[in-house]
């Protein structure tokens, strides 16, 4: 898969927020949804942004928890094919397997977030068969995540159709970790992060088939990389297909608490 801005192929609708939110009873994703958990903790002083009226987790105003001791990420086993679940259709997709830490319950939502993203990738009418392959983008002791692409034929003479999903777990207790929970005022920061999107996006010729909506469900796929905090965009979001562009840590980082930051921030 072409990282940052490059249009990969058509896909479906935005995937994570309803992932996350079957993790907490069953299944996974990644982005916002109705679970209350917090994967950082950690409390936040918060100053007002009279520009913008955006509440910052400013550093000065209260130092962030101390960084876990860096340590060994999860232990991983070669990936593994996945045949999906009875409610998904028939589908092949390639899955790390977690076999440290709490690897049981990583590798449950791991799963589930692979049959949720089947069946949505595959919800329009007629046969269709899926297969996917996976990749581990972060295992560094604190978080494990994983970007999940898809590819849905829906008949023999037709194009592949690609979606993505991902999914981001404390490495500790394999909780769901919602980037809208690492935020001091999530939704004002979503509209920072929709102009960053834009500029970023822009750069390399990219526009919104819609503009971007300020919401958790916007950002719903996103991984935490060394330049910022990469968000992949459904097919027309950004551009024809799948995209994803990079809102770099400079304008990621004093929007966040500080335990999103000791949870996230490379």
């Amino acid at each position: 898969m072409t990282r940052s801005t490059t249009a990969l192929a058509v896909g479906a609708g935005a995937l994570a927020v309803a992932l996350l939110a079957s993790a907490c009873t069953g299944g996974t994703g990644s982005g916002g949804g109705s679970s209350s958990s917090s994967a950082t903790g950690g409390a936040t002083t918060t100053s007002p942004a009279p520009t913008t009226g955006l509440v910052r987790a400013d550093a000065t105003d209260a130092a962030p928890p101390p960084r876990p001791t860096p340590r060994e990420g999860l232990g991983r086993l070669e990936d593994q094919p996945y045949g999906c679940g009875t409610s998904a259709p028939p589908c092949e997709v390639w899955l790390p397997v977690v076999a440290t830490g709490p690897a049981e319950l990583v590798n449950s939502r791991l799963r589930a977030s692979a049959d949720y993203g089947v069946r949505v990738a595959s919800a329009s009418d007629g046969p269709h068969a899926v297969s996917g392959r996976s990749e581990v983008t972060v295992n560094d002791g604190r978080t494990l995540q994983v970007l999940i692409e898809l590819y849905d034929e829906p008949s023999v003479d037709a194009e592949p159709v690609e979606s993505v999903t991902t999914v981001a777990l404390t490495a500790d207790d394999a909780s769901p970790v919602f980037l809208a929970d690492q935020l001091a005022d999530p939704d004002a920061a979503w509209a920072v992060l929709v102009q960053e999107a834009t500029d970023a996006g822009a750069e390399d010729g990219l526009v919104a088939e819609r503009p971007l909506e300020a919401s958790a469900e916007q950002f719903a796929d996103w991984q935490a990389g060394t330049s910022g905090v990469e968000v992949w965009f459904q097919r027309g979001e950004f551009g024809p297909g799948v995209t994803s562009v990079v809102l770099p840590w400079e304008a990621v980082l004093p929007l966040m608490t500080p335990g999103g930051r000791a949870l996230l921030a490379p």
